[in-house]
């Protein structure tokens, strides 16, 4: 029956010329939707289509209803068209432009619809879309919602993606700050093409977010976890009054204990040279001699103190030694140790705790070593 049916229509297509369209626009036909076991769902998709045409600013719809079926028949071409094919539907239509589509019902009772927009020197536009078969009405509002999303994105106007949920994520979507329902894993969205921010939220609460680019060709997959930076423990990420990431904070305390470890090498490099200072028969050798002339020196040289108790000259060579050694290291280990301690503290005192905002602070810790051969000492001043 529906091969009789459609002889009979190639036999009177044969015939048909279509007429002007008076639209300011570029016509732009719609053939109606191929299929095999979807005749309801077919007709109402192709009604739908033309609607969608109709309001568009900057095409008109062709004039007459042409079955893709018929078409085909009547220009000996297969069931699906190819390229050669393709161009002698235009010819024929005379047209330079004209969407085309197959249809396949799917065992949980949706059905897939796999569109094409042809136009003349230019690439061929593909989009497949799956909605439910329940909508047998060309004017209902979910398939003319459908329809006018087929046609945006077949133009490439707008993009598909995907959802898919990390950690098992539930709550309101929001796209570009917009909301936009809830978010459930495997929702396809229509978004225009182009870079958009998805954040998954409970009240004020952020869950997950993501960034993704959605293009004109296929189903971008769009994978929202939550948020990796460090914050409040609550998902959402800790701002500074200069608008970084809380960093500083931990910055702050590396600082801070660096520093201390630092200082506290110099506090021990101070009692080595103390120590030095101290030792009687180091002290003995160096009384042996005047107050112009250095004890060090003259160990080096192997001068004898004629001091009772005095250290031999090569025992006071190994004091002195030591002595400069950890005269050296103190002032290296206060000076960096102070540096990094200082600017640990600035950090930590400039940054905002978890759930707090920064508080403006000036302040500054100067650490100064009193060592050397005779006295040591640690003098430490600052503001805040």
């Amino acid at each position: 029956m529906r091969t009789l049916r459609l002889a009979l229509a190639a036999a009177s297509f044969a015939a048909l010329a279509p007429r002007v369209c008076l639209a300011a626009g570029p016509a732009l036909h719609v053939l109606e939707v191929s299929t095999e076991d979807s005749d309801d769902q077919a007709k109402a998709l192709t009604g739908a289509l033309k609607t969608t045409i109709k309001a568009l600013p900057d095409h008109s719809l062709g004039d007459g209803d042409v079955s893709l079926q018929v078409i085909l028949l009547a220009l000996k071409c297969g069931d699906v068209p190819d390229t050669a094919c393709q161009v002698k539907i235009a010819d024929k239509l005379k047209t330079d432009a004209y969407i085309w589509g197959t249809m396949r019902k799917q065992p949980d009772g949706q059905v897939v619809a796999d569109l094409h927009l042809w136009r003349r020197n230019q690439s061929e536009a593909r989009q497949q879309f799956t909605y439910p078969g329940t909508l047998t009405s060309a004017t209902a509002p979910e398939l003319a919602k459908q329809a006018d999303q087929m046609v945006q994105r077949l133009f490439g106007k707008i993009g598909a993606a995907k959802l898919a949920l990390a950690g098992g994520v539930a709550g309101e979507l929001f796209i570009d700050g917009k909301a936009s329902g809830q978010a459930t894993a495997g929702r396809e969205l229509s978004l225009p093409v182009g870079a958009h921010r998805f954040e998954v939220k409970q009240g004020d609460k952020l869950l997950a977010t993501a960034e993704g680019k959605v293009g004109a060709a296929g189903v971008v997959e769009i994978t929202l976890a939550p948020p990796t930076a460090s914050g409040g423990g609550d998902g959402s990420i800790a701002i500074d009054s200069a608008g970084g990431k809380s960093w500083k904070r931990t910055a702050g305390f590396v600082g801070v204990g660096v520093g201390g470890a630092l200082i506290a090498g110099g506090l021990y490099s101070m009692l080595k040279v103390k120590g030095a200072n101290d030792d009687a028969g180091f002290s003995a050798y160096r009384s042996g001699f005047g107050p112009n002339e250095d004890a060090c020196d003259a160990a080096a040289q192997g001068k004898v103190s004629r001091v009772p108790g005095a250290a031999s000259p090569a025992d006071a060579d190994s004091v002195c030694s030591s002595g400069s050694k950890f005269q050296t290291l103190q002032y290296v280990f206060f000076g960096v140790g102070a540096l990094a301690a200082g600017a640990g503290t600035y950090l930590l005192v400039t940054s905002p705790k978890p759930g707090h905002s920064a508080t403006s602070a000036r302040g500054r810790a100067v650490v100064t070593p009193l060592v050397g051969k005779t006295r040591a000492g640690l003098g430490v001043s600052g503001s805040f």
